[in-house]
């Protein structure tokens, strides 16, 4: 039973971490940006399965990346829609922030093909 509590709590935790996240995600669906992604496809021509991964960190980075230039900026509202640290707080919208930035980073990574390694400076 307790096993099972804890998995609830760690899903509601979640949940929790990543209502900032979704509710600039609404805001963002409108933008270019993902459009622009799939043109560059043209000349890169990846397959579906690397394109939608590539977008995926692409759109989880520019979801921290609004999130934190948000509260940076003092803005109170983004396309109309009131800025999420104003709806769930600074520190939870910080905390979403770091998380959407650390995921796009990892997935970013395993994009890169077995053998190559970045350079280091």
């Amino acid at each position: 039973m307790e096993d099972s509590n804890q998995i609830s709590d760690l899903c509601n935790l979640e949940k929790e971490l990543l209502a900032p996240s979704r509710h600039v995600g609404k805001v963002l669906e409108k933008l270019f940006i993902n459009k622009m992604v799939r043109a560059f496809n043209y000349w890169l021509k990846l397959s579906e399965e690397d394109f939608l991964k590539g977008n995926y960190v692409t759109d989880t980075a520019v979801k921290g990346i609004f999130l934190i230039d948000d509260i940076q900026d003092g803005s109170t509202v983004r396309r109309e829609v009131p800025t999420a640290h104003l709806v769930y707080g600074v520190a939870l919208t910080l905390n979403s922030a770091l998380l959407n930035l650390s995921e796009a980073s990892q997935k970013a990574f395993e994009l890169i093909p077995n053998g190559v390694k970045p350079e280091r400076t």
